[in-house]
């Protein structure tokens, strides 16, 4: 009885450990890869400021959501390489809204 109970408490170890293992393996290889860097960087022009640029309106999206009582507009602009999302949250109800864009810049090694 006691190496079948013994036997138990190694499966269940092993059920947690093994993956643990691999994840930790891989986690220091997924961090050199590049994965998960950040390649927008906020600014503090607005929309108008990108579009006196000479920036062009390539993709535009609205979305409602009601769940979050929010309107989100979103523009992603282009100026020969160079990539611009601007972003307009409005709580519904609400006059105000909120904005900020982001420029696409080259992720960090």
């Amino acid at each position: 009885m006691d190496v079948l109970s013994n036997s138990g408490k190694l499966q269940r170890t092993m059920r947690w450990l093994v993956p643990f293992l691999a994840l930790s393996l891989a986690l220091p290889a997924l961090a050199d890869s590049g994965l998960g860097k950040d390649e927008w960087n906020l600014t503090k022009k607005s929309l108008k400021d990108y579009l006196n640029e000479g920036y062009k309106v390539v993709g535009y999206d609205y979305t409602e959501r009601e769940r979050d009582k929010v309107i989100i507009h979103e523009y992603l602009m282009q100026k020969e390489s160079d990539l611009v999302s601007c972003i307009d949250l409005q709580v519904m109800g609400e006059k105000d809204t909120h904005s900020f864009c982001k420029e696409r810049v080259q992720p960090q090694k």
